[in-house]
């Protein structure tokens, strides 16, 4: 009889314990949604590692057995496939359209670029050129990844190509560098390093050598990046507040306090109200300042979108014709 009721207790413990497992499980593949619709993501908390985790940059995963790793699905796995042929396949197209090119300033420092020359290129006639800044996560030595995310070159190819034929330069950071030394998480606002990184140094180098080189319209330069590059983005203006045309920041942050300086440029800020790697209050608190510095910056948020929103900005028909309507003041 001790047996039987001993047999009974063990095994009610072991099904208590394995529905403790299945509610455990369930609670956390249920994310926590706030019931404030549309309010601001708090920025990460700072983690004990001197590590900077940059913006776009995914967090490590937990090392899992592979004998308990998900295995995907043949569809997911042949969609994973076509996806990587058609970038791959879009990279390449990149290769053979755009010029690899290496800058070196006096010292025999060097700066990565690569650059779009306008089909049918005649030096009798002037040109816009778009610069652009890309994100931490396509830093490197390759002078091919800055243009990982190929979408800003709708700008400068298939439709727009025709009626605003432009110049397009991509230079690329190097890694473990930025465009502009601050801390990515500062919130709301951060102060303008009193020298630009050297990055930034050699990149308004590189723009002066290609004025110099090619029938560039100095009315007509214009400048975006995202994320690390939509902070590279605002330093220039700061440090360069005469000479764009125009400026697309997308999910950026900036130097609020300068707000003035550039508060005369046109400017169109983007940012996903969900954005959890640059907290969308970057871009709010310096489109406030824009405005009372007498500004008026145009501001588009996603209220459903995180960080990587720029494939869906670079399409807008709407800010291409904007962005080429603007010219610098004679």
């Amino acid at each position: 009889m001790r047996w039987q009721v001993l047999a009974a207790a063990v095994w009610g413990l072991i099904w208590i314990g394995r529905a403790e497992m299945l509610f455990s499980a369930e609670l956390e593949e249920k994310p926590i949604c706030s019931a404030q619709q549309g309010a601001e993501p708090s920025p990460p908390k700072e983690k004990a590692s001197s590590s900077e985790l940059a913006p776009g940059q995914a967090k490590p995963s937990p090392a899992v057995p592979p004998s308990e790793q998900a295995q995907p699905m043949p569809k997911e796995s042949k969609m994973s496939e076509e996806r990587k042929v058609m970038v791959e396949k879009e990279l390449a197209e990149i290769r053979a359209q755009t010029q690899a090119r290496t800058y070196t300033d006096a010292q025999g420092k060097k700066l990565l670029y690569r650059l779009w020359i306008p089909r049918g290129y005649d030096p009798a006639k002037k040109y816009p050129l778009i610069l652009f800044l890309h994100g931490a996560g396509e830093r490197g030595d390759d002078n091919l990844k800055q243009l990982a995310h190929p979408d800003v070159l709708h700008w400068v190819r298939d439709k727009y190509a025709k009626e605003h034929p432009s110049f397009l330069v991509a230079p690329q950071c190097p890694a473990g560098a930025k465009w502009v030394d601050v801390n990515w998480w500062q919130v709301p606002h951060h102060q303008t390093p009193p020298q630009p990184a050297e990055p930034m140094r050699l990149t308004m180098e590189l723009l002066d050598a290609l004025q110099k080189e090619f029938s560039i319209d100095p009315d007509r330069i214009y400048v975006t990046g995202l994320s690390m590059g939509g902070y590279g983005t605002f330093d220039l203006l700061v440090r360069r507040p005469t000479y764009f045309a125009a400026a697309v920041p997308i999910c950026g942050g900036a130097d609020d306090s300068r707000a003035k300086d550039f508060a005369h440029l046109p400017i169109w800020i983007f940012h996903g109200a969900q954005d959890k790697a640059v907290p969308v209050v970057r871009s709010r608190s310096v489109v406030e300042a824009l405005r009372k510095a007498g500004g008026q910056p145009r501001y588009t948020e996603y209220p459903d979108e995180g960080h990587a929103i720029w494939k869906r900005v670079y399409a807008d028909e709407e800010l291409a014709r904007w962005l080429f309507s603007q010219a610098r003041p004679k």
